[in-house]
């Protein structure tokens, strides 16, 4: 028989990985449409698109005996949170302005 513990740490390490590859993915995208300064809201959106399995992250990560996946998915949904409120606020002030 084979140990399941080991794959299913990294299962659900996953979901963190991926909120922080989506909401960097919004950074880069927003970088590119809007400029430094500029935000987009496309950018927000794929950042946003990160929340959920961020979420997702921190129940399987409760459920584990180490905390270390919901401490990833708790970092990985600030960051995501983080950056798409950067976007969109970024782009409200390039707008107004």
């Amino acid at each position: 028989m084979e140990s399941t513990t080991s794959s299913s740490a990294n299962d659900t390490k996953l979901p963190a990985l991926l909120a922080f590859g989506l909401a960097t993915a919004g950074l880069v995208l927003g970088l590119i449409l809007g400029g430094l300064t500029g935000g987009s809201i496309v950018g927000a959106i794929v950042a946003s698109l990160g929340i959920a399995p961020a979420l997702y992250g921190m129940w399987k990560g409760l459920q584990q005996t180490t905390q270390t996946s919901l401490l990833l998915s708790v970092v990985g949904l600030l960051y995501a949170v983080a950056i798409t409120a950067l976007m969109i606020i970024l782009r409200l002030v390039s707008a107004v302005v």
